[in-house]
């Protein structure tokens, strides 16, 4: 069910090799909020943090960079979560969102060999003969 929902806000980004490294449902509660920060974990450095308000918006206040933000429900949002950012859940249902974090560029991407959704073929290895002494 949350397939589509990710291609979709990752078609902007996405590469061939880029990879989906979290997705989260996050609720924060009515009357709660997130203090400012700054995302410092290893990925925050790599990915795109992309948040999909899953429930309506009323009485939300995001801020980004202390700018206020208005998410609509259904949007993708992509920001830096490297700059300050809070959230304020001044509403009287919890507020629920849908996180995805985006890596583009892993680098080196090597198959799992026991994953059997993309098989892979190995042409039959030709037998070594011996030569005659």
């Amino acid at each position: 069910m949350i397939e589509p929902l990710v291609e979709q806000s990752i078609r902007k980004f996405k590469t061939p090799h880029g990879v989906v490294t979290r997705i989260a449902l996050v609720r924060l509660r009515a009357g709660d909020k997130i203090a400012p920060h700054v995302d410092g974990h290893f990925m925050a450095t790599k990915s795109h943090r992309i948040h999909v308000p899953l429930s309506p918006s009323q009485n939300i206040e995001y801020k980004i960079d202390g700018r206020k933000c208005e998410m609509q429900l259904g949007h993708a949002y992509d920001f830096n979560n490297r700059t300050r950012h809070s959230v304020r859940n001044n509403g009287k249902r919890p507020r629920i969102n849908l996180f995805i974090d985006y890596y583009p560029n892993p680098g080196l991407v090597i198959s799992n060999p026991l994953s059997v959704a993309a098989p892979i073929h190995a042409p039959k290895t030709p037998l070594l003969q011996r030569q005659p002494a």
